[in-house]
């Protein structure tokens, strides 16, 4: 018999809560993928999901409302109410998997053209034809995940707001003295900065191939 096969899980949307869930309860698979997740529920972490030498990795738009809604306990309250309360109440869906100190690999999964939060449009782009996201899902699916930081497909996660101190301070009769820059999370703040909105709109684009 040959080697057995690399696994690797994909879940998109609810189905990526779904997928979460079966990897705590003991679901085996090397890798996972997750796509608009709005919260991974029982796993609070990338080590909850009990991968077998492979790793997490997570598809998040930051103009898809759909994934915004794991950031904070309180957070998803109020992205579930912006959406019309389509899971009730109170979602409860759990953390954000691209969120900081989560321990997911995030790759790029920007929507081109997009001018704001979309839930339909830009909730449905992770599998576009050329997309940045389905790249990266090609080679991480393919085996080539190792391909994404060249490829320039690696996003960063999204963090809690910050203090940022000055870089510099301006002394009488001296003049102007450096002095190293400080960035301080803001204590007990969810993971709402995401610097994906920050993309120079030229470096968004579904022209993507595939070896």
């Amino acid at each position: 018999m040959g080697a057995p096969g690399h696994v690797t899980v994909m879940g998109h949307s609810y189905g990526s809560t779904t997928v979460a869930d079966a990897a705590v309860m003991g679901m085996h698979a090397n890798g996972v993928v997750l796509l608009g997740c709005p919260g991974t529920d029982l796993a609070h972490n990338a080590s909850d999901f009990h991968l077998d030498g492979g790793h997490l990795y997570v598809g998040a738009a930051s103009t898809d409302p759909v994934s915004w809604l794991g950031i904070s306990p309180d957070a998803d309250v109020v992205a579930n109410a912006a959406l019309g309360s389509p899971l009730g109440p109170v979602p409860g869906l759990g953390a954000d998997p691209a969120g900081q100190g989560f321990g997911a690999i995030r790759f790029d999964a920007e929507v081109p053209n997009s001018d704001g939060i979309n839930q339909q449009h830009d909730h449905s782009h992770y599998y576009a034809m050329g997309s940045e996201s389905l790249r990266s899902m090609a080679d991480i699916v393919s085996g080539h995940s190792d391909r994404l930081g060249a490829e320039g497909l690696l996003a960063p996660a999204r963090h809690q707001p910050e203090i940022v101190t000055p870089d510099h301070i301006d002394i009488p009769f001296a003049g102007r003295v450096d002095v190293p820059q400080v960035h301080i999370p803001v204590p007990g703040a969810p993971n709402v900065i995401d610097p994906e909105w920050n993309r120079p709109g030229g470096t968004i684009n579904d022209n993507h191939q595939y070896q």
